[in-house]
């Protein structure tokens, strides 16, 4: 829309809201071997400059606002190489999150995403993204209107299988179980306006898919070691 551009990386893609200052959607291919990525994470946050200058976030547009510049792509799914990893930290890739929101119950999403790529061996399409619902809406205001989620979703589709999994996480802490927040595509389609691609004859998940967390971890651990 004149609203929103399409903004692609080397790793991933996205629509960029120029009204929200926030992605619209981002979607990236997480593949088995991009689980075991090595790279320390670069925290080299920088401003879009294919973006219009009135319409792009720095990363001063953040200082002492409270909130963290929480990844959509995660940067530990982009560990795997170097120019990768960097793009993770451009701030059209970013969204406001509540400190112990992007560090508690999104980071573990993140984290389990990369266990079921890694233990179920097929590539993960994921799409992510924030949720307005126009109710409890605020803004980060500093020299730009930087509006603030008031929920994130996450949908993960297994590109063999064709098993979906949704996640519908309202922005607020919280130590709840991920199944807590399962859903299906309709319900965030109906909320956010957005036709998410999923393949012909897709398997809604109602329960999380089996993992050993601990086990992914270790062997990551493992392969960074060697």
């Amino acid at each position: 829309t004149l609203e929103s551009v399409p903004v692609c990386r080397h790793a991933y893609v996205l629509e960029y809201s120029l009204h929200h200052k926030t992605p619209v959607w981002v979607a990236h291919l997480l593949r088995p071997e991009y689980t075991v990525g090595c790279l320390a994470r670069d925290d080299t946050f920088e401003a879009d400059l294919s973006i219009p200058r009135a319409h792009r976030v720095s990363p001063s547009d953040f200082r002492s606002s409270g909130y963290d510049m929480g990844h959509m792509v995660s940067s530990a799914d982009m560990s795997w190489d170097e120019l990768v990893m960097r793009e993770s930290f451009i701030m059209t890739n970013i969204a406001p999150q509540l400190p112990w929101f992007n560090r508690g119950i999104w980071r573990r999403l993140e984290d389990q995403t990369r266990a079921w790529a890694q233990e179920r061996k097929h590539p993960l399409l994921v799409y992510t993204g924030p949720i307005y619902s126009g109710i409890y809406t605020a803004a980060i205001e500093r020299d730009k209107m930087i509006l603030i989620p008031d929920e994130y979703f996450k949908v993960i589709v297994d590109t063999e299988t064709r098993e979906v999994l949704a996640f519908r996480i309202p922005h607020k802490p919280s130590s709840d179980s991920l199944s807590t927040f399962l859903t299906d595509t309709a319900k965030i389609s109906a909320v956010t306006g957005l036709k998410i691609p999923l393949p012909q004859g897709h398997i809604s998940s109602s329960r999380l898919w089996p993992s050993k967390l601990k086990s992914t971890r270790l062997a990551k651990s493992i392969i960074c070691a060697t």
